[in-house]
């Protein structure tokens, strides 16, 4: 397995972008909040067995990244939507962000979490976050990858990216449901 090459970040975004589009029962403009302000994204809604899956979108120029927020809407909102977690797309390879990119030998591309969240204007340690998720496991297996262990939340296969896409919808709308519990346990 490797991460996604620079050059590789464009298409696969594109590709996301145009599953996200395709796959979405409505797409809207909405108020995304989190720590240090909102940002208006567009917004598609998709429905899984955990409630509706609620993806943002927007174009980050300034660090050069495509911001996706995620939360289900069964977690309710006013003004603005909450993030239960980010998956940022980089522009370039970027390991600092929580959510990485890699290809396995069968052309796969793995969406892996690094178990690093922001909760209120502070970051979690990856190594609190593996703590807890191995006393309350949920249904994403844990791999070691490049020294790093990782939640591998779903893969894109290139040849059923449909079907992929759809089961990556649904492991997202589960990771949006547990984790609002670990950040929960975190804060008090």
């Amino acid at each position: 397995m490797r991460f996604l090459f620079d050059k590789e970040f464009p298409s696969f975004h594109d590709s996301v972008l145009g599953l996200m589009k395709k796959h979405s029962k409505r797409h809207s403009i909405e108020v995304w909040g989190f720590p240090s302000g909102n940002i208006e994204c567009d917004t598609y809604d998709f429905q899984t067995n955990y409630g509706n899956l609620l993806m943002g979108h927007h174009s980050d120029e300034k660090h050069k990244r495509w911001w996706v927020p995620i939360n289900l809407d069964n977690f309710g909102y006013g003004i603005q939507i909450p993030i239960a977690f980010e998956m940022c797309i980089p522009k370039a390879a970027n390991r600092h962000l929580s959510v990485h990119y890699a290809r396995d030998a069968n052309d796969d591309i793995n969406i892996l979490h690094k178990g690093k969240f922001t909760v209120g204007h502070g970051s979690v340690s990856m190594l609190e976050f593996f703590r807890y998720y191995r006393a309350n496991p949920g249904g994403w297996p844990r791999i070691s990858f490049d020294g790093r262990e990782y939640l591998l939340l779903g893969k894109l296969n290139q040849r059923l990216l449909d079907n992929s896409f759809l089961d990556l919808i649904s492991s997202l709308a589960e990771f949006a449901k547990y984790i609002p519990s670990f950040k929960n346990k975190y804060r008090s």
